[in-house]
């Protein structure tokens, strides 16, 4: 879980500056697995290994929570666009994800599930 936080840090600190609405998405991610804010460290600076997500499961989880996180703000950067297209590939879930993911707003993290199965490398 905290790899998962790491990555997803880096991610709303991508475009330049870290939203008020991003900050919220990974508190309630902290909550939902029931992590007080107090227990996470600081986080890596630039963390990038995809290792640690074997089980398709897990790879679908990160993508979509990366996903999530890059729409937070409101705003797509292209850098944000460009980490998650990167992190789609070093998953093995093909690209197209991302904007299947964005035109399919909102979605569930089970619809999301159900579309990628059919999208694994």
């Amino acid at each position: 879980m905290i790899r998962k936080l790491n990555l997803l840090t880096h991610l709303a600190r991508v475009d330049g500056r870290y939203d008020r609405t991003e900050h919220k998405l990974l508190v309630g991610l902290l909550r939902r697995y029931g992590i007080q804010e107090s227990e996470v460290g600081d986080f890596e600076e630039n963390p990038t290994d995809t290792g640690d997500f074997r089980s398709i499961r897990d790879r679908i989880d990160l993508l979509y929570w990366s996903l999530r996180m890059m729409m937070a703000d409101g705003v797509i950067h292209p850098n944000e666009t460009s980490y998650c297209t990167t992190l789609a590939s070093k998953l093995g879930i093909r690209p197209q994800m991302i904007d299947w993911f964005v035109e399919h707003q909102p979605v569930s993290l089970e619809e999301f599930e159900r579309e990628a199965q059919h999208q694994l490398i």
